[in-house]
């Protein structure tokens, strides 16, 4: 599921069991799944986020684990009822029994270094 498709027509998935990916973190006090890091951290949330609901030592655990980083979740989508606050800007909510799993490698990435890319380069002269 992306959040493409959500933001097409979210009210189509009340109810669901659902699976996207995204950034996890907290805006606005609010444990949010995020379609990118950058809108996340411009502070975007209109159709760009998804809060995540459920007993609070579900949360903690989800948070100390996987907080400000890339993650995939399932749980239970329900479409909000628009209120008039700032939660109206969500495209929903993702309730418990959630499932996460992150997306970092599991391993250290190795990164070139500019001195090896300039290697390559060299032959646009």
């Amino acid at each position: 599921m992306s959040f493409r498709a959500l933001a097409q027509g979210p009210a189509r998935f009340d109810g669901r069991r659902i699976r996207v990916e995204g950034y996890l973190g907290v805006s606005r006090e609010l444990f949010v799944l995020s379609s990118s890091k950058e809108l996340f951290e411009a502070g975007v949330t209109d159709e760009t986020s998804i809060r995540i609901r459920g007993p609070m030592d579900v949360q903690e655990r989800i948070f100390q684990k996987h907080a400000y980083s890339w993650v995939s979740v399932a749980g239970t989508f329900k479409d909000r009822e628009k209120t008039g606050t700032t939660e109206d800007l969500l495209l929903g909510e993702i309730f418990a029994p959630l499932e996460v799993q992150s997306l970092r490698w599991p391993v250290e990435v190795e990164r070139a270094t500019f001195g090896d890319v300039l290697l390559n380069l060299e032959d646009i002269k």
